[in-house]
Formats: C-alpha cells, sequence, structure tokens
C-alpha cells in the first residue's frame, strides 16, 4: 500500500466509513461509464460548480 505505516482493510473500510458519514466524503455515479468514485466534498463541490447541481 501508501504511506509510512501500514493500515489494514478493515480499518481503511472504517476510516472511509467515517467520513461518509461525517460528509467528509462523497459517493460519486457516473452514468456514462457506470462507475462509482468517492469524492472528498471538496472535490464534488467543485464538480458540482463545474457541472451544476445533481
Amino acid at each position: 500500500d501508501y504511506g509510512v505505516v501500514e493500515v489494514g482493510f478493515d480499518k481503511k473500510k472504517s476510516q472511509i466509513q467515517k467520513q461518509i458519514d461525517r460528509g467528509d466524503v462523497k459517493i460519486v455515479y457516473d452514468q456514462s461509464t457506470e462507475t462509482v468514485s468517492l469524492l472528498t466534498a471538496n472535490d464534488f463541490m467543485k464538480l458540482q460548480k463545474k457541472m451544476g447541481p445533481v
């Protein structure tokens, strides 16, 4: 993986879930590619400004 400290998969899942629950991370679905991405709230706001509300 990445970084100095190895983080287990369960810990990573927990960290992401907490970020989603707090609204720090958004789950975004792209219909054209039929893919799902995780975006920071800041990047999501930038995307909304660029593309308009979803």
